[in-house]
């Protein structure tokens, strides 16, 4: 691990200013959602049968009629072009399949598929979601709902029509195409005037309502779906979940937005484990505190992780008057593992030949990019870090912050962003910034905890990449949306290693192993002379390397 050397301060956040600030919202499917379709068409079948006894002929000609009426709107479904489904379309199609007159198809389908069943509704009425409603419209939940078919003679049967607004229909005129075109999602927030980001979608169908929704920038809920996680699809919750989000926005109506996608749907995640003061030392690289962390929220639509409320109010003023002068007595190791990132950068861009360093610590990257032969520059705020390398490793860095030197910087063929995006509290401010300084062709190069990575689920907060310094966590889809958010775009990534001297192994290993004879010998053992110069190298897939280019870089 190295020196943080950027960190943000006061700088626009991905979410909306507090004045302005979306609530967030829930929008509803009717049919099979708001009551059980299965057992309501279990009556309706039997009173087909009952009108098959009757009147044979003509139930027969009427069941025709209703089967092909279904399929029609699933053969529109799969032909739409999005914005020109006509209002009669299904009908029509109807009409071309069974040679009826639109006339008596739409009797047909007045009969026994509106006003027929709407008598039944309450019978059939999902009380459950029911009781949802009622209470979160108590709460002051934003509610709506959009279905393919008109539904506020259902919402009126099912007595939550006054509850839901507005009502979309597939066939409205800035709609005109079913689901899972996303139109219509996406006319639903603007009529509730909220984001879509900010807004659920609660559904019965996965492969049609989720993946609209998602289409649409929404998470969806799925009735069905047990448990808190997701099943196929990460933006589909469980209702257990969508009741977590519900409870959390009504009881914390300001609580943060995402730092990467900027959507209110987070959640808290894990509770502050600090357990002393945050001082001068918690800061450095070489802090062995693993474990501690402020509290922890999570983004449930792109399931980043980060602090909150911060461990300081201004870090970077923390990392401005932190020194860590163990951190530079493992230069030599260290060196050798920033070869090897210089090296895997080079593979990817073999013409570089300059290079940006933000959060350069003691310049030890600096000094393998200038023995690569190329002309390496490095900012860096920690005033202790930039003196060290001066005076020590003989390398000149400008210190303070990226945003800071913006203007008096140039273009590289390499930027590197080396352990610095998880300490930083606008992650996608700080990929911008980079990606500013990006010559054409160039790459940026990412080092970061895993925090999806198996060793980080098995450990829990006892992982050590869980410390005060970091307070945003990524995982390779989490990182994959920062970039796009930040104007770029993946070229490649892979697992990061490290490498340490023994010592300062056994004395971080004491920590993990509870036996006292194991951990005698680990203190022996980095006590010794013959183990003092021996280095081991550690990859442990719980951090990655990411590579990166401008999306408007051909």
């Amino acid at each position: 691990m190295r020196n943080v050397g950027e960190a943000s301060a006061g700088s626009e956040k991905t979410g909306t200013p507090a004045d302005a600030r979306p609530s967030v919202g829930v929008l509803f499917d009717v049919d099979g959602t708001l009551y059980h379709q299965r057992m309501l068409q279990a009556i309706m079948a039997l009173r087909l049968i009952l009108a098959l006894l009757v009147h044979p002929v003509r139930t027969v000609r009427e069941v025709r009629v209703l089967a092909a009426f279904r399929h029609a709107q699933e053969w529109l479904r799969d032909h739409q072009v999005a914005g020109e489904l006509e209002p009669d379309a299904q009908v029509i199609r109807t009409a071309e399949v069974t040679g009826k007159p639109h006339q008596a198809v739409r009797a047909t389908v007045a009969r026994w598929m509106q006003e027929a069943p709407q008598r039944l509704l309450p019978l059939c009425a999902r009380r459950g979601m029911i009781r949802r409603i009622r209470r979160w419209h108590r709460l002051g939940i934003p509610m709506g709902v959009y279905s393919d078919y008109r539904a506020e003679a259902k919402l009126r049967s099912l007595g939550v029509e006054s509850l839901l607004r507005p009502v979309v229909c597939s066939t409205d005129p800035d709609v005109r195409a079913f689901k899972p075109d996303p139109r219509g999602y996406q006319a639903a927030a603007a009529r509730m005037g909220l984001r879509p980001k900010d807004m659920i979608y609660v559904g019965d169908r996965e492969a049609v309502d989720a993946v609209g929704a998602n289409r649409a920038g929404m998470l969806a809920a799925i009735i069905g779906l047990r448990g808190m996680g997701r099943r196929r699809n990460r933006d589909v919750l469980s209702l257990k979940r969508l009741d977590a989000h519900i409870l959390g926005a009504a009881e914390n109506p300001e609580s943060p937005a995402c730092w990467v996608c900027g959507s209110l749907l987070t959640l808290p995640w894990r509770p502050s484990t600090l357990r002393h003061p945050v001082g001068p030392t918690s800061w450095r690289v070489t802090d062995s505190m693993y474990g501690q962390t402020a509290a922890l929220r999570k983004c449930s639509r792109c399931s980043f992780v980060f602090a909150d409320p911060l461990p300081s109010p201004d870090l970077v003023d923390c990392y401005r008057n932190m020194d860590d002068e163990e951190y530079q007595g493992s230069a030599g190791p260290r060196c050798v593992q920033m070869r090897s990132i210089i090296q895997t950068a080079l593979r990817q861009h073999p013409q570089a030949q300059t290079l940006l360093d933000v959060g350069a610590g003691t310049g030890l990257l600096l000094l393998e990019a200038q023995a690569a032969g190329l002309h390496a520059e490095g900012v860096e705020p920690s005033r202790w870090c930039v003196e060290t390398a001066a005076k020590t490793n003989g390398v000149e860095l400008r210190c303070g912050t990226l945003q800071e030197y913006s203007d008096r910087l140039g273009h590289y063929d390499l930027v590197m962003l080396v352990d610095v995006i998880e300490h930083v509290s606008d992650p996608v401010g700080l990929l911008r910034q980079a990606a500013d300084r990006l010559a054409p062709g160039g790459r940026l190069v990412i080092v970061t905890p895993d925090i999806a990575s198996a060793l980080a689920r098995l450990m829990g907060r006892r992982w050590w990449h869980h410390r005060v310094a970091h307070v945003g966590y990524f995982s390779l889809a989490t990182m994959a949306w920062a970039l796009d958010q930040g104007g770029l775009s993946e070229v490649a990534h892979a697992s990061a290693g490290w490498r340490f001297p023994v010592p300062y192994v056994c004395k971080r290993l004491v920590r993990y192993l509870p036996s006292p004879p194991f951990n005698w010998v680990l203190n022996r053992l980095g006590a010794s002379r013959f183990m003092a110069q021996r280095q081991v190298t550690l990859n442990l897939h719980d951090s990655f390397l990411f590579i990166a280019k401008r999306k408007d870089d051909a």
